[in-house]
């Protein structure tokens, strides 16, 4: 005996439970991705869709992130410095916009498929 829950009937004993669906599953195992340092007027346009970025060093404050994502939205990301993760986005192409002529870099890690 189970509970309707998301259209779907959901049992517990200690079983298994079994599932079925349609589309598209996404998961958190992509089969592509690599590093990445970028300064003023360089950009991140791999084939694959960036599902997961994370900036590990941001050489400057005047350096900004300008995302487009796969919607056809552009986000621009001011960073002050620290480590960010973006993972909930489906990222297209990433350009760094230095204000201040710093010569500065940010760099990191993506990941995607």
């Amino acid at each position: 005996m189970g509970e309707k829950q998301f259209n779907n009937t959901v049992a517990g004993s200690g079983g298994t439970l079994a599932t079925n669906t349609t589309g598209t599953v996404e998961t958190d195992n992509y089969a592509t991705g690599g590093d990445f340092s970028l300064s003023d007027g360089d950009s991140l346009n791999p084939a694959a869709v960036v599902q997961e970025l994370v900036v590990t060093h941001v050489g400057d404050p005047s350096l900004t992130l300008t995302l487009s994502t796969t919607g056809g939205s552009t986000i621009t990301v001011p960073h002050e410095g620290g480590t960010l993760t973006l993972d909930k986005l489906e990222i297209d192409a990433v350009e760094v916009a230095d204000a201040d002529n710093t010569g500065a870099s940010i760099k990191g890690v993506w990941a995607g498929e």
